[in-house]
């Protein structure tokens, strides 16, 4: 066991590249660090991450050597500092492996199994590709620690059921839980692990489940439905057979009112016999009938124009809130100089 974990201690100090196992992880930090691929087009903001990363990384391998992260016992808090560390060096500066590399090792010691076999396949991806002959020398190292770990996975899966509805979110461990990723076997590391997910017009599902080094579990989501949401309402559209009434009553009035105007031109036509001189009676009465239909043709077409107002109004029933009554109403009005159809009502 001793001469297992010395093995691992050299493994990590050789990725930092240093000379002795005691001083090496703050003494070669840097070098590991800058030693990683340099960006192809340099500018001010990738020097400053690249710098910022550096920073992060030594205060990681300080913590990983203080909290003895990989040849134990470890230093939890520490380790999960030093973890962070590195984790947001290598995300500021991805070109240099040796911040994932670390992790990868953190990982291990810390029990996070899935994780520390995830970044060693990671490393070993990217490592070949490394201009340095040293560094892609890494990928048998990561790949055989990826390899070594495998057996030792722990697997969860999450299923659905078959009439989820649309717009189903789940959310594992506080991420989103993409829905090609339903129903498959997930590397997880050991541990518990929240589950919750939610649908339209369905009861949130909350469940926590403990998951060993090893073990395999499912968890199938139930999304029951909320009897406390009552269920949309379909609209339907209020009655239009007074609003049609009023149209085409209107529409009688101006057919009416044209006729009476028709007459009028005729009295007159009559009265005046294509002369100058008029009959006084004759243009009397055509004036009456004028102005019947000047009355008429004003009352029918307000009629008609405010029957098809109505009927564009007419509230869809249900669509209004918790009690509240929309809809129009059209009175006819006649004064001594006008006439026509007032409409008002709530909207």
């Amino acid at each position: 066991m001793q001469r297992t974990r010395s093995r691992a201690f050299r493994a990590v100090a050789s990725c930092l590249s240093i000379a002795t196992a005691s001083a090496a992880i703050g003494l070669g930090a840097p070098r590991a660090f800058a030693e990683g691929a340099a960006p192809s087009a340099p500018n001010a903001d990738a020097d400053k991450n690249k710098a910022i990363a550096t920073d992060l990384f030594d205060r990681g391998v300080k913590l990983m050597a203080e909290g003895k992260c990989v040849d134990g016992p470890a230093d939890v808090p520490k380790c999960k500092q030093a973890l962070d560390s590195f984790r947001r060096a290598y995300q500021l500066y991805p070109g240099a492996l040796g911040a994932l590399r670390n992790a990868a090792y953190v990982e291990k010691g810390l029990g996070m199994i899935a994780s520390a076999a995830r970044d060693f396949r990671e490393v070993a991806r990217k490592a070949p590709l490394d201009p340095k002959p040293e560094r892609q020398a890494w990928a048998d190292y990561a790949r055989k620690e990826a390899d070594d770990l495998a057996p030792r996975v722990s697997h969860l899966v999450v299923s659905l059921p078959g009439d989820a509805p649309k717009g189903t979110k789940v959310v594992l461990d506080g991420t989103a839980l993409a829905e090609p990723a339903w129903g498959t076997s997930l590397d997880v590391d050991p541990g518990d692990h929240s589950i919750h997910a939610e649908a339209p017009g369905r009861v949130t599902f909350e469940a926590r489940v403990a998951v060993a080094e090893q073990e395999s579990k499912s968890v199938a989501i139930v999304l029951d439905v909320d009897t406390t949401v009552a269920p949309p309402t379909t609209a339907s559209r209020g009655s239009i057979t007074a609003p049609l009434i009023v149209s085409g009553i209107g529409l009688v009035g101006v057919g009416v009112g044209l006729g009476f105007g028709y007459a009028a031109l005729k009295k007159r036509d009559d009265a005046c016999g294509g002369t100058k001189l008029c009959d006084p009676a004759g243009l009397d009465s055509g004036r009456k009938l004028a102005n019947t239909s000047s009355i008429v043709t004003g009352v029918g077409a307000a009629a008609l124009v405010g029957g098809l107002v109505w009927l564009l109004v007419t509230p869809s029933r249900g669509a209004s809130p918790a009690g509240e009554v929309r809809g129009a109403r059209v009175v006819p009005f006649v004064s001594d100089r006008s006439a026509g159809l007032a409409a008002f009502g709530t909207f």
